[in-house]
């Protein structure tokens, strides 16, 4: 591979792990698949020599899970309260259209999808705020979940170059 081939390969890997970050507390943008994608780049430009192909599956395997918990955890949130289905609908329903309404929607949007869902349900405002409350507090363990597998993973393939990098 040429090293201007290299070169360019590297810096995308480096902008797609800037971008990812940024992602990890912005759910409109994908940050963990494009932390694992730029992992990929880096392994492909070391001949999988320094990230394996097996290391590659692990990271893969753990960008799903920490995108499953994402998506999940504000829904799981609403049921910790005892929230009925049309909050969890909600939650989910409010999370995807909250992308649409800039940082706020992204923050609040599974929140309030979840408060109108149970609204809609038992109409009483009690029940609504324990069920926006726990949404939201879901919404935040999910990110808090999501940015520790990131920086597990970045940390991992920092660690591994180190390593070859001595040795």
């Amino acid at each position: 591979m040429s090293t201007v081939l290299l070169t360019i390969l590297l810096f995308i890997a480096v902008i797609l792990i800037l971008v990812g970050l940024v992602g990890l507390v912005n759910p409109a943008l994908p940050g963990l698949p494009l932390i694992f994608v730029a992992l990929w780049i880096i392994a492909y430009t070391g001949d999988y020599e320094y990230i394996s192909a097996t290391s590659l599956v692990i990271i893969f395997i753990l960008t799903v899970i920490g995108l499953l918990l994402d998506y999940i955890s504000g829904v799981m949130g609403a049921k910790t309260a005892g929230a009925s289905k049309q909050a969890m609908y909600g939650a989910l329903i409010g999370g995807i259209l909250g992308i649409f309404f800039g940082l706020p929607g992204i923050f609040f949007g599974s929140t309030v999808g979840a408060m109108l869902g149970e609204l809609s349900s038992n109409q009483k405002l009690l029940q609504t705020g324990k069920v926006g409350l726990t949404t939201f507090i879901g919404f935040i363990v999910g990110t808090a979940f999501k940015i520790g597998i990131a920086l597990a993973i970045l940390l991992y393939a920092l660690l591994v170059h180190i390593y070859y990098w001595l040795f």
